[in-house]
């Protein structure tokens, strides 16, 4: 009995845990969506000036959020 309850202690402290990962991922999404219009490719057709800075920016999130969020689903499909 006392092993289920450091068990479920130790769950809660994981999903905790896990939130504010999920939080700043979200914002990294939605930040990405507002900057990718200055990127070389443009949005949707829809092209503003081109910032080399920002179109880094957009590489960067686009080559890590897709594979954080899998990574962060799959924890959280484990520990359920």
């Amino acid at each position: 009995m006392k092993d289920d309850k450091i068990h479920t202690n130790i769950h809660k402290i994981y999903f905790e845990n896990i939130g504010s990962a999920k939080t700043i991922l979200m914002l990294m999404v939605i930040f990405y969506h507002c900057i990718r219009i200055w990127a070389p490719y443009g949005w949707h057709g829809i092209h503003g000036n081109e910032s080399k800075l920002l179109s880094y920016l957009v590489e960067w999130i686009g080559n890590i959020h897709t594979q954080s969020f899998t990574f962060i689903s799959e924890y959280i499909f484990y520990y359920v």
